[in-house]
């Protein structure tokens, strides 16, 4: 949660692996948002906003950041 808040707050897009990245059930998910308690998504495959609501905060295995310019 630390470094996902370091990395958002400086700017850089994120993404998080949200499945445990086991073979046949890796995915994705775009972060939008960090707060002190919440990750906050936006994810195709769910109506949930909230990262660790919908999967389980284990199984977030990565995640990658860059930026746009």
């Amino acid at each position: 949660m630390a470094t996902i808040s370091q990395y958002f707050g400086q700017g850089y897009y994120l993404t998080s692996e949200v499945k445990g990245a086991t073979q046949g059930s890796q995915h994705w998910a775009a972060i939008t948002g960090v707060d002190s308690v919440n990750v906050m998504m936006v994810d195709p495959a769910s109506s949930q906003t909230i990262m660790w609501n919908a999967y389980e905060v284990g199984k977030t295995t990565q995640f990658n950041y860059f930026k746009a310019e």
